[in-house]
Parts: structure tokens; sequence; C-alpha cells
């Protein structure tokens, strides 16, 4: 697994908190040509210090897709060092048909998190499609 670089969005002048995005996702740059969860497509981000997610996922291809968001309280150095048995799943096998989106509001990151990682694959094997849409935290 690799960490994804979150970066800073431009807030207005009221916001009381900074809010963190994935720039890719929100890009519609990642392709989906898998159809296991496997750590190529996983998304992975160190949310130590973060209390919500912010999240829609939006597929812009062909075929169907499916996500799974999981959390992960195990302290380490480096997000990078987890492994698939520290993390733990809060959201399960969202379907996302082609051309569609699904939305989850607002998850809150309780205080022990360490990392979140979002899995993706595609639903019918040789039919690639896109993800899209906004990842963010604050």
């Amino acid at each position: 697994m690799t960490e994804v670089e979150l970066l800073q969005r431009q807030d207005g002048p009221y916001s009381r908190f900074p809010t963190f995005y994935d720039k890719a996702i929100q890009d519609g740059a990642i392709p989906v040509d898998q159809d296991n969860y496997t750590t190529a497509l996983d998304r992975l981000y160190d949310v130590r210090g973060l209390n919500n997610q912010h999240i829609e996922i939006k597929n812009t291809g062909a075929n169907g897709l499916t996500y799974t968001i999981e959390n992960a309280a195990k302290e380490v150095p480096d997000v990078n060092d987890l492994v698939d048995a520290d993390f733990k799943t809060i959201v399960a096998d969202v379907n996302v048909a082609a051309a569609m989106s699904a939305f989850n509001d607002l998850i809150d990151i309780s205080p022990e998190s360490t990392a979140i990682r979002i899995r993706i694959k595609r639903q019918s094997a040789g039919q690639d499609t896109i993800l899209a849409g906004d990842v963010s935290f604050n």
C-alpha cells in the first residue's frame, strides 16, 4: 500500500478548519481495471489529527464499480506499514452503477484512527471503468 498525499483545499474566509482532498479522484483520473480489491487501486490516507471524511464516488465509465471504506487504529510511524489485518470495515461494498454516483455525506473518524483506506474494484471482468468524485477530510 502507498499513502495518497492529500492536498489542502483553498477554503473560504469563514472556514474554521482546513480541508484536505484527493486530487486524483477529484480529477477523475483513476482507471478501475481490477475484478478484486488489490493494493494497486487502494487509496490510503493518513488521518491523524483529522475528524471527518466526506466522500462522493462517481463512476464515469461503462462498467459498475464497488468500493469499501476501512479504518485502522494501530499506531505506526508510517501508515504505509499497515497490513490488511490492521483495517476494519466501516462502509462495506457499496455498488455504483455505470455513469452514476454514490454519496456518503460524512463519516466520523474516531480520534484513535491512524488511516482510512478506500478499496475499489470493477463489477464485470474485462470492462474497465473510471473513478471520479470527491474524497475530502477536515
